[in-house]
Formats: C-alpha cells, structure tokens, sequence
C-alpha cells in the first residue's frame, strides 16, 4: 500500500473501534508531504529509531511490582528497545533472509487481518491497564472505581 492508502486506512479505522490518538496521529503522519524535499512523505525520511521517555519502562516495573501480567504492554516497550538498537537490526537483516515467497493473500484479507489484531492488542492493552489500576488500588487503599476510570479512559463505539 502506499502511504496515502495506509492513512486513508489509518484514518477510516480512527472513525470506529480503533479510535485512538495513536491510530489518528499515524494516519496524519503517513499523510504528511515532504515540503523539505518537495519530493514523497515524511515517513519516508524518518529514521526507523525511537527512544524512550521511561513511562512504559515505570509501567512494566509497576507492573512486576503488582505482580499482575501485562505481556502486551511489556511487548510495546520490548519493541521500542528493538527500534533502539538499528545497527544491530541493519548487521542482522544482512544475516538473516526473510521468506523469498509470500501467501497468496489478497490486500482485503491483509487489512482485515491488521485490523482485527490492532483490535485485540486494544482490547488487551486497556484490560492489562486497568488490571493494573486495580492492583495498586487495592494494595494502596486508593478505592479507585474502574467503572469511572474506564468510562474516562476506553473509547470503544457499540
């Protein structure tokens, strides 16, 4: 696809289940001409790095510390160390072929199959969240109502 189908895509999705500042601001970056170069999009001359401010980071210890599972969100923040490391990852696709032929799937069934996983991975991140929310609430006495917290926070269209 190119980057103005996947923002159109990015765009469409932000209009349903998958309404998300995550979701909406990608398809916004996707969308962004190059006005430096005047020549494709910005994403295009991203460099495929990214840091970390450590919110994900107090997260997961937050988590260990609770002794509450949180395998999705301990995923995000294995991939922003993965990102991290580029010269590793450039040293290891040289090493490291991927598959020389592909299913015969067609872009529909690709999108739809995106689409539902990006679903599951949001349904899991706000049930690992607010599992979390629950066990520092109960071990500090804080009385947090999830039902309210949920309802500021879970953005799902029914």
């Amino acid at each position: 696809m190119s980057n103005d189908e996947m923002a159109a895509q990015f765009a469409k999705w932000n209009e349903g289940d998958l309404d998300s500042y995550l979701i909406e601001i990608t398809s916004k970056i996707l969308a962004k001409k190059d006005d430096v170069t005047g020549k494709g999009h910005v994403v295009d001359y991203v460099l495929d790095k990214t840091g970390s401010k450590g919110t994900g980071r107090w997260t997961v210890q937050e988590a260990a510390e609770q002794s509450v599972a949180c395998p999705t969100l301990a995923a995000s923040l294995d991939c922003r160390y993965i990102s991290s490391i580029k010269g590793e990852r450039v040293k290891a696709s040289k090493i490291l072929k991927g598959p020389t032929e592909f299913p015969n799937v067609s872009k529909e069934q690709i999108v739809a199959d995106l689409e539902a996983a990006l679903y599951a991975a949001k349904v899991c991140s706000y049930a690992q969240g607010l599992a979390l929310i629950k066990a520092a609430s109960d071990a500090n006495g804080w009385g947090v109502n999830l039902s309210e917290c949920a309802k500021e926070q879970v953005r799902f269209h029914v």
